[in-house]
C-alpha cells in the first residue's frame, strides 16, 4: 500500500501544480504539453520523484509492497516500469488539472486532489497493520522480528524522500507562480 499511496500522492501534486501554473495557463493558448510549466513538472518527475521512488523500492521493497509478495524478487525492469508509470501519472495529473483550469473548473482540481489524498490516507489506514511494521517478507509472514515503523530505517527513508519531493514541488510552485 505505501507504493500505491505514493503514486496517488504524486497525482495530487500534479493536480495542484496545475493550479500553480494558472498564470501561464491563462496567457498561453498552446497545448498543455507545449508549456514551460509542463516541461518543468516533467523535469521534477524525472529528477526528483522517480529517483525517490526507486530509492524506496530499493531500500524497503517488502514494506513498499505491503508484504503481499517478496519484494526482493521484484525485477529491476518492473521497478523501472513502476517509476515511469508514477512519473507519467504525475504528468497526467498536471494535464488534467490544466484542462480543468482552462475549462473554468478550478474547484475540480482541489476536490479531486482532496479525494485522491483521502483515498491514499484511507488505504494506509486500512493497511496499518502491514504499513506500521518494518521487516522482511519472511519476518512478516512468520510474525517475528518486526520493528515498529516509527524509528525504523523505513521511516527515515520515507521522510527523506518526502522532504526531497516536497522541497522540489515547493520550489516548482514558486517558479510556476512567477512564470509569465
Amino acid at each position: 500500500m505505501p507504493l500505491i499511496a505514493l503514486v496517488l500522492l504524486n497525482i495530487v501534486v500534479g493536480l495542484l501544480l496545475a493550479e500553480s501554473a494558472a498564470r501561464e495557463l491563462r496567457a498561453s493558448p498552446r497545448s498543455v504539453m507545449a508549456l514551460r510549466g509542463f516541461a518543468a513538472v516533467a523535469m521534477h518527475e524525472t529528477l526528483v520523484v522517480t529517483p525517490c521512488l526507486f530509492w524506496l523500492l530499493e531500500r524497503q521493497p517488502d514494506w513498499m509492497v505491503s508484504y503481499l509478495f517478496d519484494g526482493a524478487k521484484i525485477p529491476s525492469a518492473l521497478a523501472l516500469f513502476l517509476g515511469l508509470v508514477d512519473g507519467a501519472l504525475g504528468l497526467a495529473g498536471f494535464a488534467v488539472g490544466a484542462r480543468w483550469f482552462r475549462e473554468h473548473h478550478p474547484r475540480r482540481i482541489r476536490v479531486a486532489a482532496g479525494a485522491i489524498a483521502a483515498a491514499a490516507a484511507l488505504g494506509l489506514l486500512v493497511a496499518r497493520e502491514r504499513v506500521g511494521v518494518v521487516g522482511s517478507y519472511l519476518q512478516f509472514r512468520g510474525g517475528f522480528g518486526l520493528a515498529p515503523w516509527l524509528g525504523s530505517s523505513a521511516s527515515a527513508a520515507v521522510l527523506v524522500a518526502l522532504f526531497a519531493s516536497g522541497a522540489g514541488a515547493g520550489a516548482l510552485v514558486v517558479w510556476l507562480r512567477r512564470e509569465r
